[in-house]
């Protein structure tokens, strides 16, 4: 290439060049269930608890929904022509389907669209954006199902007939990626399915039809008389190969296809999965002697989908290195193996504050080359790029203004684009920054930041005002009345607040417990709350700041009667971690909450836990422990067995969201009581994993029992069976959804009437 990957290029954009922001519905308006709106598959998701950042949710989030003219403010402000967001399918279809019509929803999306036009700000509007009504999830099995092609086109008809005088710029699904992927492969976003073998590809063949038949419908009913424009937003992160190797150069080209190509090759070359996706899907099916894993286009589906794009939407924020990775015969093929690479990333690569996420502005310019190479040089317009920095939720003030990492990103990406239009005449026509605002980011919550602006998401009420009111009306109470209760429901008082009314709670219960906290708030106060009750009156609002609370814990001498420890507002390193434990007095610990710390994975590393599960071993008294959402692997749950071998009183035990996998009997037989609560949620938990429980000493005092969004079949019934039978005196709660078992028509009458005990 003409000019250095690291060397800036003077030069100016086309004055036609579309300048604009990004946001999306879930993300940003909240009123999840205000003026008739229908339930979404991620208010579904979140509210269930267990799969995102402090459970969080995007309910009230940056409350948009209220909020037009000031989004309008904001935008005016920043000076772009274009934004682009999304419509709440669930908000005008409350049942997803036309038969049902929310005329508060589509009033909200009128007036905005208007408000935007009226300060000249062009509206570039997304018809899906992950949050499927939920009617759709239980009605059709969600995008699984092959009649979602049609619904899905009824929908974009229904917003190209209300919406399309105004709106020139549509994209029909964005990054559909995602929901095949992480949805229904991983089980980390809705529905919550995990099945890498074929789900992931039968979600992308319907979802491909559906975006090719929305597409059709507007070029043959909509494009004459409205002038408008209608694409899919594709997402990618550039693969480098990790050396010069033929066989790593490969590995990367296989993952720019099964990323990108899955969707790119059939919309903008030939209505077809790309060549190599379909000569080795087949070729390892074949092996395993089942049918093709890749649903195979009809020759009619081909020509629906083929050439369904007016320009080529991307999303692109980091690259990874890829290196090629041999698997044994006898792997389980599935999405991920099919590739046969793996993922890492160079040291001397800036990190962000997602483990994906780099500063690599050099991998932009290489992307949009190889789209313009591989897919007939398409126009270009990029529609989400950004950066979250490590550990920006906690900075405040002049600290947090001082955004030069941001700035430094930016300068570089566009540069890098720039250069792809000036010297390598890709035919890019516009920018759009992910995101306008602070928002809910999906499984991380508010914990990351992408946005232009500073600050957290905006909430119903002033959060300073309503932390100092908190504080004021604390201190003014008497010593014999203690606060028992804090209800603060609907009250999206964000981080500051939260910590600010933790650190008043604590003043006015120095020396009792506080016995509930009621939460409805997207920062799960709760949590907070017990968070902060470990440490004491005078910490400060930067709490989550490792040394302040080292230093406070030094300098006092007793605990309130309530020891709760979860540092889960913050990722804390290994070293770090095992320094607050070891400040931490043994007699006085009960409940130990380290979830959400990302312990045991950083920068693609596996981190050597042993100094902490060390420093755990103290804590005799300890009845409840909860990891879960650490990133365990089978490997630290071997060093945790010696853990629990050493905590006599422990009665709880939470590890949703780690690899447990098969280590389940040995953490079974290492703990020295019954337990009453045992929870597994996305563990990766096998049939044989019920077996180990129902054969153990702890079925028979369960309490509380989950197993669900893990690998079980309807053979773990018996098993099941055996659990419920022994424990149907104490059993409160059981839950197996998001397994086969779940799904299995002909239940056992036992199983039903346990189930009902």
């Amino acid at each position: 290439m003409a000019e250095g990957r690291d060397e800036f290029f003077n030069g100016s954009f086309p004055d036609d060049f579309m300048w604009g922001t990004s946001t999306s519905a879930y993300q940003v308006e909240g009123g999840w269930n205000a003026d008739g709106k229908g339930l979404s598959s991620w208010d579904k998701f979140t509210q269930a608890g267990g799969n995102t950042y402090m459970n969080q949710t995007g309910d009230i989030a940056c409350d948009s929904y209220h909020k037009t003219d000031e989004d309008i403010k904001l935008l005016k402000n920043l000076g772009v022509g274009y934004y682009r967001f999304s419509i709440s399918w669930s908000r005008v279809l409350p049942k997803g389907t036309t038969d049902e019509v929310n005329h508060a929803g589509v009033k909200y999306y009128n007036d905005l669209i208007n408000s935007l036009l009226e300060n000249g700000i062009t509206p570039m509007v997304a018809m899906y954006h992950f949050d499927l009504p939920q009617a759709l999830q239980d009605e059709y099995d969600g995008w699984l199902n092959p009649k979602m092609a049609d619904v899905f086109n009824d929908y974009a008809k229904f917003c190209y007939d209300t919406f399309g005088d105004r709106v020139k710029w549509w994209i029909t699904i964005n990054e559909p990626w995602e929901p095949a992927l992480l949805g229904h492969g991983f089980g980390l976003t809705p529905p919550g399915k995990k099945d890498l073998r074929s789900s992931v590809y039968k979600v992308a063949y319907i979802m491909l039809l559906a975006h090719a038949k929305a597409w059709h419908t507007y070029d043959q009913q909509f494009r004459t008389s409205q002038q408008g424009k209608v694409s899919l937003i594709l997402n990618v992160q550039w693969g480098e190969p990790k050396s010069n190797t033929q066989a790593d150069k490969d590995a990367a080209e296989r993952s720019l296809e099964w990323w990108l190509g899955w969707f790119a090759h059939p919309v903008f070359v030939n209505g077809d999965w790309p060549d190599i996706m379909k000569k080795t899907v087949k070729e390892k099916s074949d092996a395993k002697g089942i049918p093709n894993r890749l649903p195979e286009f009809t020759e009619p589906e081909k020509q629906l989908i083929k050439g369904t794009a007016d320009f080529f939407a991307l999303n692109m924020y980091s690259a990874f290195l890829i290196e090629h990775q041999a698997f044994p015969s006898g792997v389980d093929w599935n999405y991920m193996t099919d590739q046969e690479m793996k993922t890492s990333s160079h040291p001397s690569w800036q990190r962000g504050a997602n483990v994906w996420l780099f500063n690599t502005p050099w991998a932009l310019r290489k992307l949009l080359n190889w789209v313009k190479t591989h897919y007939n040089d398409p126009e270009i317009i990029i529609t989400e790029n950004g950066f979250a920095i490590d550990g920006e939720a906690e900075l405040t003030g002049e600290e947090a203004l001082n955004d030069k990492i941001r700035v430094n990103y930016l300068t570089s990406y566009v540069n890098e684009a720039l250069k792809a239009i000036r010297l390598d005449g890709v035919r890019l026509k516009g920018y759009f920054y992910w995101s306008l605002m602070d928002n809910f980011e999906w499984m991380e919550g508010y914990r990351v930041r992408f946005a232009v602006l500073s600050g957290v998401p905006r909430a119903p009420c002033n959060e300073e005002f309503v932390a100092r009111a908190v504080v004021e009306y604390i201190s003014k109470r008497g010593e014999a009345d203690k606060v028992q209760v804090i209800d603060i429901r609907q009250r999206n008082i964000g981080f500051l607040g939260s910590t600010a009314l933790c650190t008043a709670v604590i003043a006015a219960n120095r020396d009792s417990k506080v016995t509930e906290v009621a939460s409805g708030t997207s920062f799960n106060v709760a949590t907070h709350v017990m968070s902060v009750l470990t440490v004491y009156a005078d910490i400060c609002v930067n709490y989550s700041n490792p040394d302040t609370v080292l230093r406070a814990l030094e300098t006092k001498t007793g605990f309130v009667q309530l020891c709760i420890f979860s540092f889960s507002a913050v990722e804390l390193g290994d070293n770090r971690l095992s320094g607050l434990l070891g400040v931490l007095n043994p007699d006085h610990l009960v409940v130990l909450d380290l979830s959400y710390n990302g312990l045991a994975y950083y920068d693609n590393v596996s981190i050597d836990l042993s100094t902490i599960f060390q420093e755990m071993t103290k804590f005799t008294k300890l009845r409840a422990l909860s990891l879960s959402y650490n990133s365990l692997a089978e490997s630290h749950m071997m060093n945790l067995c010696k853990v629990l071998e050493k905590l006599p009183c422990l009665v709880s035990l939470d590890l949703n969201g780690n690899f447990v996998g098969g280590s389940i009997g040995c953490l079974l037989n290492s703990i020295n009581q019954p337990l009453k609560c045992l929870r597994l949620r996305n563990g990766r938990v096998c049939d044989s994993g019920i077996r180990n429980i129902a054969g153990s000493k702890h079925s028979s005092q369960l309490t509380e029992l989950d197993v669900s969004f893990n690998c079980l079949s309807s053979e773990c019934l018996p098993d099941l069976l055996c659990i419920l039978e022994a424990s149907k005196n104490t059993l409160q709660s059981l839950n197996v959804s998001g397994n086969e078992v779940e799904t299995v028509p002909d239940l056992s009458k036992q199983f039903v009437d346990l189930l009902s005990v």
